[in-house]
């Protein structure tokens, strides 16, 4: 049961760092703009590190499909750490580049941080739940690992969710405002 979970988690955020990554690796896009506005470099500068950031996000999904789950879990969290520097830099009205481009309006900077947050600790906990246990930890092994990754699983799905949400209000909001 525990491996199922696990692989469930992993799962989840490689499909989340997948299209996050791919996003990146379409040329100018709200992502290589946001790059642009926060490091103040060329156009074409911003779109080579917003491609190289997105390399890096499909390097870290491919660690989690093919079993990596530690090795993905600690470089998504010095990843989103970066995110969350980043973010705290963003200049007011402009687009994250979350997920590369076309997400629509960005929601408001305390919403990302809390976000990249959840993911954090969601990431935190996969990888302290990849870990083996020594045999004969049954009971260690129920009564931490099972919470565990149901809380990160549900932080994953919930940070999914509100980011979903969100952008949809946000996008009828500048709609309404015209």
């Amino acid at each position: 049961m525990r491996q199922v979970w696990l692989v469930a988690a992993a799962l989840a955020l490689a499909v989340m760092f997948g299209i996050s990554g791919f996003g990146k690796l379409m040329g100018r896009n709200s992502a290589s703009l946001a790059v642009e506005s926060v490091l103040g470099i060329s156009s074409s500068q911003a779109v080579f590190v917003a491609r190289f950031v997105g390399v890096i996000e499909l390097g870290i999904a491919t660690a989690f499909v093919f079993g990596r789950i530690q090795f993905g879990t600690g470089a998504a969290v010095l990843l989103l750490l970066l995110f969350t520097v980043f973010l705290g830099r963003l200049p007011a009205g402009v687009s994250c580049g979350c997920f590369g481009g076309g997400e629509g309006p960005t929601p408001p900077r305390w919403f990302l941080i809390g976000r990249n947050l959840l993911l954090m600790g969601a990431c935190g906990a996969i990888g302290l739940a990849a870990h083996e246990f020594p045999s004969g930890s049954f009971i260690m092994e129920r009564a931490i690992l099972l919470p565990t990754l149901v809380i990160a699983v549900s932080g994953i799905a919930a940070a999914v969710v509100i980011h979903s949400i969100s952008v949809v209000l946000l996008s009828s909001e500048s709609r309404f405002s015209r």
